[in-house]
């Protein structure tokens, strides 16, 4: 019984090992100008800043923007 448990876990483990080689990868987003993104922040109302070192994000924008952050924070969630 111990033998059969083994060798079902060996084949799932191999099973897995080749599933997870034939997954496909989405292809690269095309870049994008400065402009563009300039736009889209923009439109967005805000942007943000993120010092790694301070482990800080620093969200600056106009009123109606910032007042949107909470919205979309909790949309994503």
């Amino acid at each position: 019984m111990l033998l059969l448990t083994l060798i079902a876990i060996a084949v799932a483990g191999a099973f897995y090992m080749y599933r997870r080689g034939q997954v496909n990868h989405a292809p690269a987003q095309p870049a994008i100008s400065d402009e563009q993104i300039k736009q889209a922040w923009r439109k967005l109302g805000f942007y943000c800043e993120v010092d790694t070192q301070k482990r800080q994000w620093k969200l600056t924008g106009s009123r109606a923007g910032l007042l949107y952050f909470p919205d979309l924070v909790l949309g994503f969630v």
